[in-house]
C-alpha cells in the first residue's frame, strides 16, 4: 500500500441534511433519539433481506473499524515524546486509515498526513497480517463508515479533551502523598485541583488557605512538582485549544503513564501495594457489536431501491422501508410536514445494530421564561395548616446502600419511609440476570479465561503494547464470534433497564411504587 491520503469525504449529504433541518427549524434546535425493536417498525417486505444485510454492514464495520484503532492506537504511542498532528483527530484521516484496512489505495493525499505513519503502516503490516480485512463481497458501505469514522474523530478527541485534567489531578495527588504523607486527603486533593492543576496549565492558582506559605516542605514539594509537570503541559490547557489541537497534550498523558508503567513494572505483586489506576492515551478498540449510522443513500443501497436525493423524497424512500406508526406519523404527509405542525423533523437517519433501530429527529429548541421571581421561602413563612393540606413535607437523603431514603410528614406524627436500596435499583434494570447469563456463556465458551488472560492495552511502552496486540489478534474472531449480532437484544434490553430504573425510583419518591410500603414503627 503506497499511499495514505485525504478522504473522499461522503458530507454532501450530509450537509444537505443540516442545510435542510436549518431552513425548516432555524440554527437553534436540538437532536433527540426515539429508540424502538427493528422488528416492530421494519414492514414485512423488508424485514428479512434488509436485517441480513444490516448486520452484515455492523459486523464489517466491527471488523473494520477495531483494526483501524489497533493501528492507530500503536502508531501514537510509537511517536514517543512527540506531539500528535491535529490531523489524526479527524473524520478524514480515520477514513484515510480505514481504506489502508480495507487493502484498498487512497488517491487524494493531503498535506497533514503524519508522515512517518506510512513507515510505521508498513511495518504493523508486515508483523500483524491480520490488521488487513478483505470488502471483497461488501458494497455500499461508504456512508455508513463515514459516519462511523466521524464517531471515532470525536471520541479520540474527547478522549483527551475530557478526561485531561482529571487525570494530571490524579497524578498530583499520589505524588503529593508521596512527598507529603502527614498532610490530609482532602487538603491533598485541593492543593491538586485548585493550586497544582491551574498553575501549571494557565489558570488562575489559589492556594488552600488551612495551609501557611510558610510552611517550607509543603512549599518545596507543590514547586517541585509544579515544575515537573509545567515541562510537559504546554500551556495553556483550556478545552478550547484541547478540542482544536487534541495531540499537543499526548506527550504529558505520556508522561504520566511512563511513571505509573514503571511502578507496576517493578511492584512485587503484593496485595497490599497500593499500585496507581492506568489509562490508555487513546480509546480501547471493543470486540461488542456495533451499530451502524444509515442515511438515505445507504437505504437505498440496503433495500436496492433509488431516490432522487431531495429531502422529502428521502423522507417518502425511509416511510416506504419503515412504518412510522408508533412514532405517531399515520401518513408520509404527516412525517413531511411534521416542521410545521409539530415544531419537529425527521433527519433521515437511523442507527441500527439488527435488533433495534434509533430514528433520530430535530426539534426546535424552546426556550423556557421564567414563570416566577426569585423568592426565599422557608417553613416558617406557612403556618402548620397549609403545610398539612397544601403540601407533603419529605426529607430525601442518599447513603451507600440506598439510592434514597425519603421521610415523609412533619410534626411528632409517625413518618411515612420510603427508600429503595441499590441492590433493587440495578434489579429494575435487570442486568444483574442478563450479566449472570452472559457470564455463564462467557465460561462455556471460554471466552471468560481469554479476557482474563488478554495482555493490557494501557500503556506507553511499545513492547507491552505489542503483547497485547499480538494476542488479540490470535483471540480476535473468537472474541468477534461471541460478541456477535447475538447479543443486540440484551444491549437493547440493557437500555429499556436504564430508562425503566429511574421512572420506578421517581415512581417510588412521589407515590410510593410497587413496593410494599414499611409502616412506621
Amino acid at each position: 500500500m503506497s499511499h495514505l491520503g485525504h478522504v473522499q469525504p461522503v458530507v454532501r449529504l450530509s450537509m444537505l441534511l443540516q442545510e435542510a433541518v436549518n431552513e425548516e427549524l432555524g440554527k437553534d434546535h436540538e437532536r433527540y433519539t426515539r429508540k424502538l425493536p427493528l422488528d416492530s417498525v421494519i414492514r414485512p417486505q423488508y424485514r428479512g433481506e434488509l436485517k441480513r444485510k444490516l448486520t452484515n454492514l455492523c459486523g464489517f464495520l466491527r471488523e473494520v473499524v477495531f483494526r483501524a484503532q489497533i493501528f492507530v492506537n500503536g502508531y501514537i504511542i510509537s511517536s514517543a515524546g512527540q506531539e500528535i498532528t491535529a490531523y489524526v483527530y479527524t473524520q478524514s484521516f480515520w477514513y484515510s486509515v480505514c481504506q489502508v484496512i480495507l487493502d484498498k489505495k487512497v488517491s487524494n493525499k493531503n498535506s497533514n498526513m503524519p508522515s512517518d505513519l506510512l513507515g510505521y503502516w508498513a511495518q504493523f503490516r508486515a508483523t500483524y497480517p491480520s490488521v488487513i480485512f478483505s470488502s471483497q463481497g461488501f458494497s455500499g458501505y461508504s456512508d455508513a463508515l463515514s459516519a462511523a469514522c466521524k464517531t471515532l474523530a470525536t471520541c479520540y478527541t474527547n478522549n483527551i479533551v475530557e478526561t485531561f485534567e482529571n487525570r494530571v489531578v490524579q497524578y498530583s495527588i499520589r505524588k503529593l502523598k508521596a512527598a507529603v504523607p502527614e498532610l490530609p486527603n482532602g487538603r491533598i486533593k485541593d492543593f491538586a485541583r485548585e493550586y497544582i492543576y491551574e498553575r501549571v496549565c494557565g489558570g488562575d492558582p489559589l492556594w488552600p488557605g488551612a495551609v501557611p506559605l510558610v510552611s517550607t516542605h509543603i512549599t518545596g514539594a507543590v514547586n517541585s512538582l509544579c515544575e515537573e509537570l509545567s515541562s510537559v503541559i504546554p500551556v495553556p490547557a483550556t478545552a478550547e485549544i484541547m478540542s482544536a489541537s487534541p495531540g499537543r497534550f499526548v506527550p504529558a498523558l505520556r508522561y504520566i503513564l511512563s511513571i505509573y508503567d514503571e511502578e507496576y513494572k517493578n511492584s512485587k505483586g503484593s496485595d497490599d501495594e497500593e499500585l496507581p489506576r492506568r489509562f490508555s492515551l487513546s480509546p480501547m478498540p471493543s470486540t461488542k457489536w456495533r451499530f451502524a449510522t444509515i442515511n438515505a443513500k445507504a437505504l437505498s443501497c440496503l433495500t436496492e431501491s433509488t431516490s432522487e436525493g431531495d429531502f422529502e423524497q428521502n423522507s417518502a424512500l425511509f416511510h416506504t422501508v419503515f412504518d412510522f406508526t408508533k412514532l405517531g406519523y399515520r401518513s408520509v404527509e404527516e412525517l413531511k410536514n411534521s416542521s410545521v405542525d409539530r415544531g419537529v423533523i425527521f433527519t433521515n437517519q437511523l442507527l441500527s445494530h439488527g435488533f433495534a433501530v434509533d430514528f433520530q429527529f430535530a426539534r426546535k429548541s424552546v426556550k423556557k421564561e421564567r414563570a416566577t421571581v426569585d423568592t426565599e421561602l422557608t417553613a416558617t413563612d406557612f403556618t402548620e395548616e397549609e403545610i398539612t393540606d397544601c403540601f407533603q413535607p419529605c426529607a430525601v437523603d442518599p447513603g451507600r446502600s440506598q439510592v434514597f431514603t425519603a421521610a415523609y410528614g412533619c410534626g411528632n406524627s409517625p413518618h411515612e419511609i420510603r427508600r429503595c436500596s441499590t441492590r433493587e435499583y440495578y434489579t429494575y434494570t435487570g442486568s444483574p440476570l442478563r450479566q449472570k447469563v452472559i457470564q455463564a456463556e462467557k465460561k462455556k465458551a471460554c471466552i471468560e479465561a481469554i479476557e482474563t488472560d488478554l495482555e493490557t492495552g494501557k500503556t506507553q511502552s511499545l513492547e507491552v503494547y505489542d503483547t497485547y496486540v499480538r494476542c488479540t489478534f490470535q483471540h480476535m474472531d473468537a472474541l468477534f464470534a461471541f460478541y456477535g449480532p447475538t447479543k443486540a437484544e440484551a444491549q437493547f434490553r440493557d437500555y429499556q433497564g436504564r430508562q425503566r430504573a429511574p421512572e420506578e425510583m421517581v415512581n417510588i419518591l412521589t407515590n410510593g411504587g410497587k413496593k410494599i410500603q414499611q409502616k412506621p414503627s
